[in-house]
């Protein structure tokens, strides 16, 4: 099983991630891997990295297979948490709530979420208000929870990888620059937690981070021989200002 640290280097360095990335310059590239320094954010660096400022790809919460599905919309619609045994430990939300708990510092988080086209199904923009009533009632904090419709990710049968991952990035960059004299990454203020979300909503929101000031969020797990995660732990992941400006100079 490949650690969380390779995992992370080989999104960075597949065939894929240098598409996306070409296509958003609009011109060819050469291939620029940006060194990446990982590290566990243990307990003393929690108390001093004190952000603002979450935005987050976000998950959701799926339907369980013995619950029916209208029942489900009802209790998303009405932010029923206790009803659908909501916690930290739930696939999904319970990703973004662990993030909210480990910083007490956030004021506001952005969510990059999903909408189905489709009239009967569920994204995860359904759960937002699942989500704010939970932080807000269950966790007693008092954090903004924002998630407009700019920010969703429209998801159908035809929609493919490279188009949500295009998305991811644009939406990112989109919060940093509507959070205007905001948006402080140099004093860690903003972070970006790429845990949640589909595998290609995380890529685009991460190559959004490609800025030497701008740390990135994960939950790390560690795992056993059979690929169970026994227990996970916060991650930081720094882009070394190096590689960053290599790439800059390969950008138009």
């Amino acid at each position: 099983m490949l650690e969380i640290e390779e995992i992370i280097v080989n999104i960075g360095t597949c065939v894929v991630t240098n598409a996306i990335a070409n296509k958003l310059s609009g011109k060819k590239q050469k291939s620029v891997v940006p060194p990446v320094r990982i590290n566990p954010l243990i307990d003393p660096e929690r108390q001093e990295r004190r952000p603002e400022i979450l935005v987050a790809t976000f998950s959701g919460y799926r339907c369980p297979d013995d619950m029916d599905i209208e029942k489900f919309k009802e209790f998303l619609k009405h932010g029923d948490y206790k009803a659908l045994n909501i916690s930290e430990k739930s696939i999904g939300i319970g990703q973004t709530i662990k993030t909210i708990e480990i910083f007490p510092s956030l004021r506001k988080v952005y969510l990059i979420a999903t909408r189905t086209k489709h009239k009967d199904g569920v994204g995860s923009f359904d759960s937002v208000y699942l989500l704010k009533q939970y932080v807000q009632e269950e966790m007693k904090r008092d954090c903004d929870i924002i998630a407009d419709r700019e920010h969703c990710i429209p998801l159908g049968e035809d929609t493919i990888d490279t188009y949500v991952a295009e998305k991811a990035f644009e939406i990112t960059k989109n919060i940093f620059i509507s959070l205007d004299d905001d948006y402080q990454p140099k004093r860690s203020k903003t972070l970006v937690d790429i845990t949640g979300g589909t595998k290609s909503m995380s890529m685009g929101a991460l190559l959004a981070c490609l800025n030497p000031n701008q740390d990135v969020f994960l939950m790390g797990a560690n795992y056993t021989a059979h690929g169970k995660p026994v227990y996970t732990y916060p991650m930081i992941i720094h882009f070394e200002a190096q590689g960053v400006k290599r790439l800059c100079r390969d950008q138009p």
